[in-house]
């Protein structure tokens, strides 16, 4: 299998994610070959499964998304303008498992990142609803978890106009609102989290429902 397609609905229409670049028409492409392994283990010699590769994200498309069986069947509909739902489409070259555990949010305390596959997606996809880089963001701890906090581990930082707020030392990350880099500003209003911060509950299934 080489190429999986992850939809994923959220109340709401918004326009814009941070993803690499602004898209055109709510389509955003990323560059094939540019996947890269980023060890953030102490010593950087953490076993792998075997055989794996790092897989390469293709592209996000954000669309309204219109359906006529919203409670039963929300992946079935039609892509629309005037919409009351969001529909993200996530496309990578390869196969992919959900994030599992890795002992933050209310799935802490568990270290199991491999539970779901040994290919798991972690990462954020964050709506500038207003544009506006100076509202929006996650205050406290929990913006610990979130990509500003933690862009800077894997080997580059953006360079955008937040490129300030990056966070790339382990001092940065205080938990104080008011002290810089304020890594807590992304400008969302909303973001989309694989984190496995949570544990995942089945919306809708089919196939062989073994879940």
């Amino acid at each position: 299998m080489r190429s999986l397609l992850l939809p994923v609905l959220v109340l709401s229409a918004a326009s814009g994610a941070a993803v690499a670049a602004r898209g055109s028409d709510g389509v955003w492409i990323d560059d094939l070959g540019d996947a890269a392994f980023r060890r953030t283990d102490s010593g950087n010699n953490g076993m792998l499964p075997p055989g794996i590769d790092p897989i390469d994200l293709v592209g996000v498309t954000v669309t309204g998304w219109q359906t006529l069986t919203p409670t039963t069947d929300p992946y079935s509909g039609t892509v629309a303008q005037d919409a009351d739902l969001m529909r993200i489409r996530l496309e990578f070259d390869g196969l992919v498992a959900p994030p599992g555990p890795i002992g933050i949010g209310q799935a802490g305390g568990a270290y199991d990142p491999l539970r779901f596959g040994d290919r798991p997606v972690y990462g954020f996809i964050d709506f500038d609803i207003d544009d506006d880089k100076d509202t929006g963001g996650e205050l406290a701890g929990a913006a610990q978890n979130r990509y500003l906090a933690n862009v800077g581990r894997f080997g580059m930082t953006p360079h955008d106009s937040i490129s300030e707020r990056v966070a790339v030392w382990s001092e940065d990350l205080d938990t104080n609102f008011y002290s810089v880099p304020q890594y807590e500003r992304t400008g969302a209003e909303m973001t989309f989290v694989m984190c496995g911060c949570w544990i995942p509950q089945i919306i809708s299934q089919d196939g062989n429902m073994d879940g």
